[in-house]
């Protein structure tokens, strides 16, 4: 469950998504709600950006 009620620095949360439009407004909504957030657009771009923030919440898109 995520907790809301954390400030966004310690909720790093990242997106990964090839669809740019949604991934931006998904990202403007986490951002809102007090998400630290980073996106990537590919997979291998999501594993470096994993490496190095070290998110604690990842939103992946699997199809």
């Amino acid at each position: 469950m995520l907790d809301f009620s954390r400030s966004a620095e310690t909720q790093p949360l990242l997106i990964v998504d090839d669809d740019e439009p949604f991934r931006n407004r998904l990202a403007r909504a986490m951002e809102k709600r007090g998400f630290a957030v980073t996106t990537a657009a590919s997979v291998a771009e999501g594993c470096d950006v994993a490496r190095r923030d070290k998110p604690t919440y990842a939103v992946l898109d699997c199809v």
